[in-house]
């Protein structure tokens, strides 16, 4: 995806008989179509919910929403397979995003393909979905080792 979609909260693409705090966590047929369809939504999810971060993006899916950005409370560095263009952001990141979806005239954004970002110098850490060592079926296969920059 690149060309730009319109960012909102998915509180405000509330349907059926939801409240804009339910549809806020993109729970499943709490999202109107209408509403949703081409757009970015803003969904959160907290660490005690029961449902996965991956149905979320299916929800959003559904609906006809474009990508997904995702309030994380737990923020934590697990990688997630969303079903669309999505990205996972903490607490405050994520009020930044809100603040500008709800206080702007027309709010936009932009989810890109990845790509590899060469010449950066920031400090390297072990990524929490890193593998812990030697594969226990299969000895030959050795210590996959990623780095979270």
């Amino acid at each position: 995806m690149n060309r730009s979609a319109r960012i909102i909260s998915a509180s405000e693409v509330n349907g059926g008989y939801f409240t804009p705090y339910q549809s806020s966590f993109c729970l499943d047929s709490s999202l109107n179509k209408t509403k949703a369809r081409g757009k970015i939504l803003i969904c959160r999810h907290s660490g005690s919910a029961s449902e996965s971060r991956i149905e979320k993006s299916l929800v959003v899916k559904k609906a006809g929403g474009v990508g997904m950005i995702m309030i994380d409370e737990t923020e934590n560095d697990v990688a997630i397979p969303f079903v669309i263009p999505a990205a996972s952001v903490g607490k405050e990141v994520g009020n930044k995003m809100l603040s500008y979806a709800n206080h702007t005239r027309t709010p936009r954004a932009i989810i890109m393909p990845a790509m590899a970002v060469l010449g950066s110098r920031s400090a390297p850490r072990v990524a929490a979905f890193s593998s812990k060592g030697p594969n226990s079926l299969t000895a030959e296969i050795l210590k996959v080792g990623l780095w979270h920059w």
